[in-house]
């Protein structure tokens, strides 16, 4: 509860009260109980009762934050991170979540180009950097373009479609709306 050695009384039976209500074994929890109990005879009545109610309102926001975190959890499979389970029964420290969650959740992957064709899984397509000319305006800006190649028997290519991508950078996309273009084109070639 409190991220340090507790300062004064009343931050030590907030801290016996937190104890006792999330100890692993009841023997724990009586221990820090009796704790508090003692250290509450040095505070006065008010003392204890803001005391109850600092811990009663951490412990709310705690639970309701494990709630959402066990949102998170059930989006993860247990195939990708060995913590789920442990994670699903609420039995560790928001700490240690924090620390799993940084190590285990799979961070999204750089876009690049080969990733891009490789994830379509097609051949016959290249992904290529161009300038394009607006016609109206004159002006050029880089964009994308997907091709469709088919090599001729003289070692040279014919490109059957293209897909012009109106953004800069790859990094404007996700790795999947980049695949879904791509897969558009090669739909639209290899089903004409």
């Amino acid at each position: 509860m409190h991220s340090e050695t507790p300062q004064n009384t009343q931050e030590a039976v907030e801290l016996g009260l937190y104890l006792a209500i999330t100890a692993d074994t009841d023997e724990k929890s009586a221990e820090a109980l009796e704790l508090a109990r003692h250290l509450a005879q040095e505070l006065n009545y008010a003392e204890v009762q803001a005391a109850k109610r600092n811990v009663a309102a951490f412990v709310k926001q705690e639970r309701e934050l494990r709630r959402d975190l066990s949102d998170v959890i059930s989006i993860i499979s247990p195939a990708e991170t060995p913590f789920s389970r442990e994670a699903r029964e609420m039995n560790v420290s928001l700490h240690e979540w924090e620390v799993a969650k940084a190590k285990y959740i799979p961070k999204p992957k750089r876009v690049t180009r080969e990733a891009i064709i490789d994830a379509i899984g097609c051949p016959n397509l290249v992904l290529e950097r161009v300038k394009h000319r607006d016609v109206l305006y004159g002006e050029h800006t880089a964009g994308f373009v997907f091709s469709y190649l088919k090599r001729g028997i003289y070692d040279d290519y014919e490109v059957l479609g293209q897909l012009e991508v109106d953004h800069p950078r790859l990094k404007d996309l996700t790795l999947e709306q980049w695949v879904e273009n791509g897969q558009m084109l090669v739909d639209q070639v290899e089903n004409a």
